[in-house]
């Protein structure tokens, strides 16, 4: 039986035939995205893959993207190495490979979007690595909140990845959106104002208060 396609390659097989720039703006502004960095990672990690991105289109979505924006970054290279380059470059994947560059970016973030109960806010990790080797224009992307995949199955530095961890091609937050978040705002707010209702005026009290001639306040009721 054939494997169901993942957010991601669902995403992916949709955008091949965008232009870049309109790829990178739907990955820095559409609600989908906007809550699930992960997987709008990897979809520019896919899309570098089959050569319809380019390392400054990864840049710019590391650089745009709300989740993203919040982390640290860190560059090496040969004028300026920094430990993760040297150990990269200095290994025999890297001599043989010929490394030029690393970039690192992770930081603890702050996502907040709607789904089905009303607004949630979660702080998560995140962090991903970039090497720029050989003459590849593209370079080899990951994400490593589970371990780094260039140490462990390049470098073989005897650490271990998690890819569960690492999954960039599922959407983990449920996110509503367009017609069907308005629709879910409205019941909302129909919910809250049946409540105010409820809590205000007792059934027992009300039609007797009312027909007693005593002055009743309707604000809450609306």
């Amino acid at each position: 039986m054939d494997k169901k396609p993942s957010f991601r390659d669902k995403k992916v097989n949709a955008m091949i035939k965008w232009n870049a720039g309109s790829i990178i703006l739907a990955l820095t502004t559409w609600d989908t995205f906007l809550a699930n960095p992960e997987a709008a990672f990897g979809v520019v990690r896919k899309l570098i893959t089959k050569n319809k991105l380019r390392l400054s289109h990864a840049h710019a979505f590391l650089n745009q993207h709300p989740a993203w924006a919040q982390c640290q970054s860190s560059v090496g290279n040969g004028a300026n190495p920094n430990e993760f380059y040297t150990t990269v470059a200095n290994s025999d994947w890297g001599k043989k490979n010929i490394v030029h560059a690393t970039f690192q970016k992770s930081g603890d973030v702050t996502i907040t979007w709607e789904d089905k109960v009303g607004t949630k806010t979660a702080t998560v990790h995140l962090s991903m690595e970039m090497v720029g080797y050989g003459t590849d224009t593209r370079t080899f992307n990951a994400l490593t909140m589970g371990g780094s995949k260039i140490l462990s199955h390049f470098v073989k530095d005897g650490s271990t990845v998690n890819m569960d961890t690492n999954n960039d091609h599922d959407a983990k937050r449920f996110v509503l959106y367009g017609d069907r978040l308005e629709e879910t705002r409205e019941r909302q707010e129909t919910n809250r104002a049946e409540s105010n209702y409820s809590e205000g005026v007792s059934d027992d009290n009300f039609l007797d208060s009312l027909m007693s001639g005593e002055t009743m306040t309707l604000g809450s009721f609306q």
